[in-house]
């Protein structure tokens, strides 16, 4: 929450202008009274709205929000007037926020002067397209008769309208015309999200044409506009649906099919265009939270004529403006219904129940945070397929909704009458669902549900009381190992701005090196790669969460690294264990859904010990079924046995370690190997790391920045992606000669770490008509540079170490066992994992100094003792020629991806310097070797924390999807 909005929901209006010595008495839904300035006949010039919180003298015509009615009364300056709202509220001042440094101060200072600038231009944007009713009597006409809205409450909410064309074929916009003829607003027209533009210096196109405008009000101020389409928008790609060719879709009658309604264009960071839109243009999404403050008993409605026809209609009411609240405003949703003593939603009621499926998940969870909520049943005409609350009241009075109301049940009334009457079938769904939300319920109403509950399933009172405190001693539990406290101010804001930093997957992987890591940047992009993708859900291709092979020698740091990466990741979002019995996973109280299973060294995993393992058997099935169930006999009530499903759910990605190359053969066949580095020169910065561990000379990572990451991976939701350019990767792939079977999971794996690394930056990408997140073609990039190696070992291609070790090998053989290791600077006991692979797969062979293959083990054992046997590439290997992932360049012609160009830079994840820590006490630690043009390690060190992502973007360079 910004510091002027934190400001303004503190200081309600009325209660402001009343302190200043306002007479205003209430006259219908406004507040009419003398202006301060000068005197009036009627007294009643200074209009005051409190369901908008903003006031206007409709003599001298001043106007705003509670900030300018200081001013207006006080005769003073801004900061004077926001200092004295301050003071009554408990806030710091503008200018004094003691705590902040002087460049803090300094951003605090521009963002609230950015937000007051763009929520102003919307706001007088918004007035202009309410004057344009004028020109447009058939769409005043519109409202009143078909959406049944009465003058007034058009002129207060200034519902207006975008005209379909401009005034002159020469001007490109005249709201742009109008704006810009405004000194404040002259050269910031491109913040606003009202225009489109090749450049934000101009000319500007509408965005909304031939639609009616519903503003946004919150706190006296535009925040944000709705445009619904008319039968006068342009038909044309701007405003219709078209298909992939760009031509507009048409329906089964012909018509056009519109863009029912649009929103304003939204900030986008990595955009050439859209990156000059203010951050706080769409931020706000609920529709009326100044109409219900205060308000005891609120409507909940679906979209905006709904929420207008019940504001006119003198209710109290809320919208997202659509069938669903997302679910991070959830916990906003709940704030703002603080206080009531009834919600009653009122969502759409259509044939394909979408309306009331999002008003009961909505009702869900507002119950379960102590509300009481009723949905509300809108009576459907005969033959219609749906109605809506704006539809309703067109033919109806207040008081016939107050009736529906009042009949309406609760949403605890809902669900129990959907309860089985079987008590055995009926418990998952009220320990799952319904028993949770009776914690927040007061005692009187809880045991009155008890009673509802116990006579629907049939049992007793002591039954459903003990399942009760089951339910509550569960809870209790997992806050007690959550142990989560109340989150820092200054780390939810830390954690609020890395999620809007464009360079935070590389920025992750430095805070693990910070912590002691020494290089292994790779696995530990792995690493999270596997941790985010429980947040991914199963399509119609596959479980997209992935699966994490870590094979090394003992002693590599494979636990080390994980360990280091867990620091930084909230501990319910995964299952660290070692073993587990054969139904462990089944028991879980808390599930494995969008859960991340770790199992730290894999024995029980290996093929000689998986055989018929039910745990192997459940995490393979999880991790391609994305579920896995099993029946289990259980006695009833009765002392019968009953058949009871015990199931598990994921999403679930999966991640182990362990010494072994190769695991049980189907689970080995669902996951992405992963190596250590086991070089010499990583064994040696590894001891010297460890030495300045112990010798107190490292420092690590703080626990501030800490709480940020975990903060910030807490924060990170489900979701859906989608990626524009899938089908060219594919083409890509199937041009070589061969095409190994192994692709077909490699390849969605390859995909699904691209949605991964959509999902951490799900703050930043847009999304598409369906709420779908868009990867980006950087998006791509990153996961290239995590992925390459795993996707190529996996189709049988040898890693490049691996590779150039072959080579060797081939063009100096045959060589001896320790050549070897001294000539790669690695241990003889790190070599022999990587050689017996290599035997096994039939790449190399034991052979004598002139190349012959030995006849037999005895053979090879007396060569072995007596230090003649030498190793040589196998006569029958050879490289099958399999196409690798292509680059962006290859994928996008633009030669800004090509190698070294400005965006294949911008978003290096500098996964291959290898870091070299000195013993030295002086010298600097985990800064890695860096290139030719960079600064050196102790300048770049020194600098790190005046970096900012934005100073890397060449002018003139965007990152727009494919």
């Amino acid at each position: 929450m910004s510091y002027y909005t934190e400001l303004k929901e503190k200081n309600d209006i009325i209660n402001i202008a009343k302190t200043l010595g306002y007479n205003g008495t209430k006259s219908g839904r406004v507040y009419q009274g003398d202006c301060p300035l000068h005197p009036s006949t009627g007294g009643k010039c200074l209009v005051i709205w409190r369901g908008i919180q903003g006031f206007r003298c409709y003599h001298c015509m001043k106007s705003g929000d509670v900030i300018k009615l200081v001013e207006l009364y006080k005769r003073c300056d801004h900061t004077t007037a926001v200092n004295y709202l301050a003071d009554r509220c408990g806030m710091p001042h503008l200018s004094g926020k003691s705590d902040l440094s002087p460049e803090e101060q300094a951003q605090l200072e521009a963002d609230a002067q950015e937000e007051t600038l763009v929520y102003e231009m919307l706001t007088v944007g918004a007035e202009w397209f309410h004057q344009q009713l004028d020109n447009f009597p058939g769409i005043v006409d519109h409202l009143h008769k078909h959406y049944g809205f009465s003058p007034e409450i058009v002129t207060e909410l200034k519902i207006g309208f975008a005209p379909p064309g401009t005034s002159h074929p020469k001007i490109s916009s005249d709201l742009a015309e109008y704006l810009g003829a405004m000194p404040e607003f002259k050269d910031s027209l491109a913040k606003s999200g009202l225009f489109g533009f090749a450049s934000p210096a101009g000319p500007m196109w509408d965005c909304f044409k031939g639609r009616i405008i519903f503003p946004f009000w919150k706190n006296g101020k535009v925040v944000n506009l709705i445009a619904r389409a008319t039968s006068i928008t342009p038909v044309d790609q701007y405003e219709c649906y078209t298909d992939k060719e760009g031509n507009v879709q048409t329906d089964e009658a012909g018509q056009a099919m519109y863009v029912k309604y649009k929103k304003l264009r939204r900030h986008i960071p990595d955009d050439e265009k859209r990156k000059h839109i203010s951050k706080f243009i769409g931020m706000e999404t609920f529709m009326g939270s100044d109409s219900i403050r205060g308000a005891k008993e609120i409507i909940i409605t679906e979209g905006a004529p709904d929420w207008v026809s019940a504001v006119d209609y003198d209710f109290a009411a809320i919208s997202p403006v659509t069938t669903n609240f997302r679910d991070r405003d959830l916990d906003k949703l709940a704030h703002e219904t603080a206080g009531t003593d009834a919600v009653y939603i009122i969502n759409d009621a259509d044939a394909n129940e979408a309306g009331q499926k999002g008003a009961l998940k909505t009702g869900k969870y507002l119950t379960g945070r102590g509300r009481k909520v009723f949905l509300v049943e809108l009576p459907r005409p005969e033959g219609a397929s749906k109605i809506d609350l704006n539809e309703y009241l067109v033919n109806h009075t207040a008081d016939d909704l107050r009736k529906l109301m009042e009949s309406a049940r609760s949403v605890l009334d809902i669900l129990i009458d959907g309860l089985p009457a079987d008590f055995v079938k009926a418990q998952p769904i009220l320990k799952t669902e319904i028993l949770p939300l009776l914690l927040g319920v007061d005692e009187g109403l809880r045991v009155h549900y008890f009673e509802l509950i116990r006579k629907a399933v049939k049992t007793t009172k002591a039954v459903i009381t003990a399942e009760f405190d089951e339910v509550k001693k569960a809870l209790a539990k997992r806050e007690k190992e959550a142990d989560v406290p109340t989150v820092d101010p200054a780390i939810q804001t830390a954690a609020e701005t890395l999620a809007k930093n464009p360079a935070l997957i590389r920025m992750r992987i430095d805070v693990v090196n910070r912590s002691g890591v020494v290089g292994e940047r790779n696995v530990i992009a792995m690493y999270f790669a596997a941790l985010d993708s429980r947040l991914l859900p199963e399509d119609g291709a596959s479980p997209n969460a992935l699966a994490i092979k870590n094979a090394g020698h003992h002693g590599s740091g494979k636990s080390f690294s994980l360990k280091k990466c867990l620091e930084l990741y909230p501990k319910e979002a995964y299952l660290l264990i070692t073993n587990g019995s054969a139904k462990s996973l089944y028991y879980l109280p808390n599930g494995l859904k969008h859960c991340a299973l770790i199992v730290a060294e894999a024995f029980q995993f290996q093929a000689n010990n998986a055989g018929d393992s039910e745990l192997v058997y459940v995490t393979r099935s999880l991790l391609s079924e994305g579920c896995v169930a099993y029946q289990v006999p259980q006695k009833d009530e009765d002392g019968n046995f009953v058949t009871v499903e015990k199931r598990l759910d994921g999403p679930t990605s999966f991640i182990t370690t362990t010494t072994i190359d190769k695991l049980e053969a189907q689970l080995e066949d669902r996951l992405f190997t992963i190596h250590p580095d086991e070089s010499m020169d990583q064994t040696r910065s590894i001891m010297n790391m460890t030495a300045k561990i112990k010798s107190g000379e490292f420092e690590g990572v703080d626990k501030a920045t800490q709480a940020t990451w975990k903060l910030f991976h807490s924060m990170l939701r489900p979701v859906d992606v989608i990626i524009p350019y899938a089908g060219q990767i594919a083409s890509h792939l199937q041009q070589g000669d061969k095409l190994p079977i192994a692709t077909r999971r490699a390849f969605n794996r390859v995909l699904a770490i691209i949605q991964t690394v959509v999902c951490a930056y799900q703050f930043q990408r847009s999304k598409d008509d369906k709420g779908r997140l868009m990867a980006e073609m950087s998006d791509y990039w990153m996961a290239l540079q995590i992925v390459r190696e795993a996707f190529r070992e996996t189709l049988g291609h040898q890693s490049k170490e691996a590779e150039h070790r072959i080579d060797f090998i081939r063009q100096n053989g045959p060589v001896q066992y320790g050549a070897l290791a001294s000539e790669w600077g690695v241990s003889k006991s790190a070599l022999t994992g990587w050689v017996r692979g290599k035997l096994i797969d039939g790449i190399l062979t034991w052979c004598d100094e002139d190349g012959v293959e030995f006849p037999d083990e005895p053979a090879l054992k007396k060569a072995k003792h007596s230090g003649k046997a030498y190793l040589k590439i196998n006569d029958a290997f050879h490289i099958d020629n399999i196409t690798g992932l292509p680059t962006p360049f290859e994928l996008t012609g633009d030669t800004r991806w090509d190698e070294g160009g400005e965006l294949s830079r911008l978003y290096d994840l500098a996964l291959d310097p290898r870091p070299i820590v000195e013993h030295s006490a002086s010298e600097k630690v985990l800064e890695a070797d860096l290139p030719e043009d960079e600064p050196d390690a102790e300048d770049h060190e020194e600098t790190e924390e005046e970096f900012s992502f934005d100073d890397w973007i060449p002018e003139g360079l965007g990152n727009n999807p494919i």
